[in-house]
C-alpha cells in the first residue's frame, strides 16, 4: 500500500518500473531507420511529460534546464531562418534529451547493465544485418555496409559504442565475460563492413582510457598486445583496409567543408540558423557554388557555431560543463567513502574519446548515434542516486 501511494501504478505495475521497460524497449528501436527511430523518441518522450513520478524528475537537474533554453532558441531561431530541417530536428533532440532525463532519474546500476546489455543485443542484431547486406551486395567494388541507417558512418558509430561497452563489461568483470568478447567480435566485423576507418581510434583511446581508470591493467596488457599485433597485420597487408588509398581524398573533402563552413559562420555569427544549417545551405547555394555534399560539418566545434552560433554554442557547452561537473562531483563523493565509481570511469573514457573525434567527424550528432550516447550518459544516474542513499543515512 505504501509503494502505492509513494510510487503510482498502472494496472498494478509501477510507473517508474514501466518507465524502465519502455527505455529498454526503446533500445532496440535506435537501429531502426532514422524515421521510425524519431517517431518512437517523440512518442516516449510525450509518454514521460505526462507520466506521473517520472514528469516530476525530468527538470530536476541544472543542465537539463539549460539545455531547455538552448532548444528553445535553437529552434525558433531555425524558423526565423526558414531552416524546417532544422526545425524539426530540435523536436527529436529536445525528445532525445527527455529521454535521456528520465533515464537518469530511473537510473540503477542493475538498470545500467539491461540497459546497455540491450543495446549490445540490439548492436549485434545490427551487425549481422550488415554481413547479410554485404554477401548480397559482394560484387559491388568496396561496398560500405550501413544496415537501416542512412550513412555508413552512422551505422559504424552506433556499433563502434556497442564494442566499447563490451571493453566496459570485461572491465567490470561481468557474469559469463566470455559472451562479450564474443559479441565485440561480431561487432567488429560490422564495423569493418562499414569501412569507417576513423572510428577505430574511437576504440582505441575509449577503451585504453576506461582500461586505466578502473585499473584492469593486465587487461591493458592484453589490449595493447592484440592492437600492436591488429597494427602489424596492416602495415603488413594494407590491402585490408581498402579505403586506406581514399585518405588524401577525404582529408580535402574535409578542408572544403571546414572551409565553407567558416565562410558561412561570418554570415550569421551570433545564433546561427539552426540545426543541419549545413545541409540547410547547401540545399540553397550548391547549384551556384562548388560545395561539398554533407549534412553537417565534420567537426563538432566549427558545425556548432555554423548552427547555433556564439551564443547557443555557449549554452550549450555551458549545459555539458553542468553534467560534467555533476559527473565529477559523483565520482569525488564515492572516492571519499572508499566506494566504486565505473560508470563514471565509463562515461568520462568514452566522453574524451567522442571529443577527439568530433574533431573530424559529427557522426554522434544524429537521432540514432546521438540516443545512445545520451542513455549511456544518463548512466551517472545509478551512482548520483548511491550518492544520496549514503547521504541520507549519514544524516540519521
Amino acid at each position: 500500500m505504501k509503494r502505492l501511494i509513494t510510487d503510482g501504478t498502472l494496472f498494478g505495475v509501477p510507473f517508474r518500473g514501466l518507465a524502465r521497460l519502455i527505455i529498454l524497449a526503446l533500445c532496440p528501436c535506435l537501429f531502426l531507420p532514422y524515421k521510425a527511430t524519431s517517431l518512437i523518441m517523440l512518442i516516449v518522450a510525450g509518454v514521460f511529460l505526462v507520466m506521473p513520478t517520472v514528469r516530476d524528475k525530468i527538470f530536476e537537474f541544472k543542465s537539463m534546464l539549460t539545455a531547455a533554453v538552448f532548444l528553445m532558441l535553437t529552434g525558433m531561431v531555425a524558423i526565423y531562418s526558414g531552416n524546417y530541417l532544422g526545425a524539426k530536428r530540435t523536436l527529436v533532440f529536445a525528445a532525445m534529451v527527455i529521454v535521456a532525463s528520465a533515464s537518469r532519474t530511473l537510473m540503477t546500476r542493475r538498470f545500467f547493465e539491461r540497459l546497455t546489455d540491450v543495446l549490445i543485443i540490439s548492436g549485434c542484431c545490427a551487425a549481422v544485418h550488415s554481413i547479410i547486406e554485404y554477401i548480397l551486395n559482394r560484387d559491388v567494388p568496396n561496398y560500405r555496409c550501413q544496415a537501416f541507417f542512412t550513412n555508413p558512418n552512422f551505422f559504424g558509430t552506433s556499433i563502434a559504442f556497442c564494442i566499447i561497452i563490451c571493453a566496459y563489461k570485461a572491465a567490470t568483470h561481468q557474469r559469463n565475460v566470455a559472451l562479450y568478447y564474443l559479441a565485440a567480435c561480431l561487432l567488429a566485423a560490422g564495423l569493418y563492413l562499414s569501412g569507417s576507418m576513423s572510428l577505430w581510434v574511437v576504440i582505441f583511446v575509449a577503451v585504453l582510457l576506461i582500461l586505466i581508470l578502473l585499473g584492469e591493467y593486465r587487461l591493458l596488457i592484453v589490449f595493447l598486445s592484440v592492437t600492436a599485433a591488429a597494427v602489424t597485420a596492416l602495415l603488413l597487408i594494407p590491402d585490408m583496409i581498402p579505403r586506406l588509398g581514399e585518405l588524401s581524398a577525404t582529408i580535402d573533402n574535409r578542408v572544403k567543408i571546414w572551409s565553407f563552413a567558416v565562410e558561412q559562420f561570418k554570415n550569421s555569427p551570433i545564433v546561427g540558423k539552426g540545426f543541419f544549417t549545413y545541409k540547410f545551405l547547401y540545399n540553397q547555394l550548391h547549384t551556384t557554388q562548388d560545395i561539398y555534399p554533407a549534412a553537417l560539418s565534420h567537426n563538432v566545434l566549427l558545425d556548432s557555431l555554423l548552427c547555433h552560433g556564439v551564443v547557443g554554442t555557449c549554452i550549450v557547452g555551458y549545459a555539458f560543463l553542468q553534467y560534467f561537473g555533476d559527473v565529477l562531483t559523483t565520482r569525488k563523493q564515492l572516492k571519499s567513502e572508499g566506494k566504486q565509481y565505473p560508470i563514471a570511469g565509463f562515461i568520462a573514457a568514452i566522453s574524451i574519446a567522442v571529443a577527439l573525434y568530433g574533431m573530424m567527424d559529427t557522426t554522434f550528432v544524429w537521432v540514432q548515434t546521438g540516443s545512445v550516447l545520451l542513455l549511456l550518459g544518463s548512466g551517472i544516474g545509478a551512482e548520483e542516486r548511491e550518492v544520496r542513499i549514503s547521504k541520507a543515512k549519514n544524516t540519521k
